[in-house]
């Protein structure tokens, strides 16, 4: 019959029923498979869902395995090396019988491979959707020769219910990261119409980019156009604040962001990836790399970056936009905030020279300038001691003929 000899077609089609509610009803991807293929198990078929990660499929969920049968968690078969071997949503059978499509023919012996190792005469594979197209496949063995009619077609069916519910999942996030997105903005708004400062400021926009994509690592790199260098006032590393020295805008990852103005994400072999692209690669590699531009006018003055250092795929599309929109209040804010900060320090620094200078003025005799200037000068400086050295022009003179003449 193509099943397990222990439960009846009957059975096996009220597991199929069971398993489109459960999936229907789902809120995650990640409930949507686990419910699936537990509902699933009673029928005695095993399952297994592979998720496309880059260039690889990526196990996400299996029940129904034997244990004295492990599987790799990883398939090099990329979705789009699939794509054609779909045709609508009818299953593809497996062993395959006949030639396979044009550049699927690695596709082909890899999922048979698994077929095998999973201890299964048949399987089916069975196509799921995201908005954006195939985004998982389904594969559904028996220890039987073949599936029954009735069973591939519950499959398909199934298959076309997790796909809605993958669908119904992307719109609903994309309403929720809007609506994320709107408050985060707000909150910038409202932490830069409180003048606060620019490294308060760095810290809420921390705070608000782990609030809308969980913790994460992230530096803020501001561009100084006038000097050549990119300056890193914010960056942490799990929990702990780094510091980086200044360095000339170059040929890094945060340096083609800021020459290109375009976001970047890398999400798997960063290292290679980032060689790839002519950058150069200094200290440990993150698994998972984002950066987006801060823009003022159409000019990039900086960059702002998040990363993971222990998981890749960390970062979606979704991730990137939501970090984009994020970065546009973001940058009107950090470049308010960057000049108000440079005028408070430029206004202490005038109100320190002017009571230096009224110190020095209310001096009698030269001794007490001299000892008044060192002093006020080292503590404005924060140095633990300065002195003054006086040359004549005589005595510059004279010295100079005996440097010469060395």
């Amino acid at each position: 019959m193509g099943i397990n000899p222990a439960s009846s077609l009957l059975e096996v089609i009220l597991c199929f029923s069971t398993a489109a509610r459960r999936a229907a009803a789902a809120a995650t991807q990640a409930e949507t498979f686990t419910s699936v293929l537990n509902a699933l198990e009673p029928a005695g078929l095993t399952g297994l869902i592979f998720e496309g990660a880059g260039t690889e499929l990526q196990l996400a969920c299996a029940s129904g395995l034997s244990k004295r049968k492990p599987l790799p968690e990883r398939l090099p078969v990329d979705l789009q090396s699939l794509e054609p071997l779909f045709s609508g949503e009818v299953p593809l059978l497996l062993p395959v019988t006949g030639d396979a499509p044009s550049g699927s023919a690695a596709a082909l012996e890899h999922l048979d491979n698994l077929r095998a190792q999973s201890g299964c005469r048949a399987a089916a594979c069975l196509p799921l959707r995201g908005m954006a197209g195939l985004r998982a496949v389904l594969v559904l063995g028996s220890t039987q020769p073949a599936l029954e009619p009735a069973v591939l077609q519950c499959a398909a069916d199934l298959a076309v219910v997790i796909s809605s519910a993958l669908k119904k999942q992307e719109i609903t996030r994309e309403k929720e990261s809007a609506v994320s997105g709107l408050e985060i903005l707000d909150m910038i708004s409202a932490a830069l119409s409180g003048e606060i400062s620019l490294e308060g400021l760095f810290h809420i926009i921390h705070e608000l980019v782990n609030q809308a994509m969980g913790e994460v690592n992230l530096y803020i790199a501001l561009y100084h156009e006038d000097s050549g260098l990119v300056e890193i006032p914010y960056m942490t590393e799990d929990g702990e604040r780094l510091q980086v020295d200044p360095f000339p805008l170059g040929e890094g990852l945060t340096s083609i962001i800021i020459r290109t103005r375009q976001p970047l994400r890398l999400v798997e072999n960063v290292r290679e990836r980032a060689l790839a692209l002519g950058a150069k690669v200094a200290g440990k590699t993150p698994r998972s790399w984002l950066g987006v531009p801060l823009l003022s006018a159409g000019r990039a003055f900086g960059a702002m970056v998040i990363q993971d250092m222990e998981r890749e795929q960390r970062f979606t599309l979704e991730d990137q936009q939501l970090l984009v929109r994020i970065a546009g209040p973001a940058a009107n804010a950090v470049r308010s905030a960057y000049l108000l900060d440079a005028v408070r320090r430029q206004t202490e620094r005038e109100r320190q020279l002017y009571a230096i200078s009224s110190k020095i003025r209310r001096s009698t005799d030269m001794e007490s300038i001299l000892r008044t200037t060192a002093s006020e000068l080292g503590h404005a400086l924060g140095l633990r001691r300065a002195h003054i050295e006086l040359q004549f022009p005589a005595e510059a003179a004279a010295q100079n003929d005996q440097e010469s003449s060395r």
